[in-house]
């Protein structure tokens, strides 16, 4: 009888902490404001995977691993009408930590935490992602992610690179964030991940 309840219990330890790839390593991104913004991001579907290439996950959940990547699965991008992303856009960023000696470190892109630097909440967004992708979300239309990567000659994979030891501490565990992108006053987008979870595990 012990036999086999510690079989059991082997068993139920290694099903709940699977990675099945498309499956438990599946963060989804998901619209936090209404109608009114000028750009939409519908059924975003990203994988992660360890630096090696293999599903990473953390209790079954998908999990961000520095260095690793992320895949772009699926999902449009649908833009309303024409934004100024490209002379002016910001991505600021609301960000928590489900940590009671961390919590929130950003907020609407304004640093409220000693543990991130002031100028860390915010960003350009095109600047970044570079000059391609950044004329997708000021282009009206429905935009496909593989139609995306056809016509700006881009990879669906996202390489996350190696952290710096200083940050590991405050980086590792699980996270939600917010990115709103702002060009001048006006908030064209507002999104948040992960949508099918309340956290994301982030590790290194």
């Amino acid at each position: 009888m012990k036999t086999l309840v510690l079989f059991a219990a082997i068993v139920a330890a290694v099903s709940s902490s699977s990675c099945v790839d498309g499956v438990n390593n599946v963060i989804k991104l998901a619209d936090v404001t209404d109608e009114s913004v000028s750009v939409h991001l519908k059924n975003i579907v990203l994988q992660t995977y360890d630096a090696s290439n293999n599903p990473q996950c953390f209790n079954s959940q998908a999990e961000m691993f520095f260095p690793g990547s992320i895949k772009l699965v699926s999902g449009d991008v649908i833009v309303r009408e024409k934004t100024d992303l490209a002379a002016n856009g910001l991505a600021k960023l609301t960000m928590a930590k489900n940590s009671f000696l961390v919590g929130t470190v950003c907020r609407d892109g304004v640093a409220v935490s000693s543990f991130v630097p002031k100028n860390d909440c915010q960003f350009s967004f095109c600047q970044l992602l570079g000059t391609g992708l950044c004329n997708i979300f000021t282009t009206p239309g429905t935009h496909t992610l593989g139609q995306i990567e056809q016509s700006e000659n881009m990879t669906s994979i996202i390489q996350l690179p190696k952290i710096p030891s200083i940050i590991n501490n405050v980086l590792r565990g699980q996270w939600k964030v917010e990115m709103k992108l702002v060009s001048g006053d006006k908030v064209v987008a507002d999104m948040k991940f992960p949508s099918n979870s309340e956290w994301l595990n982030i590790d290194r």
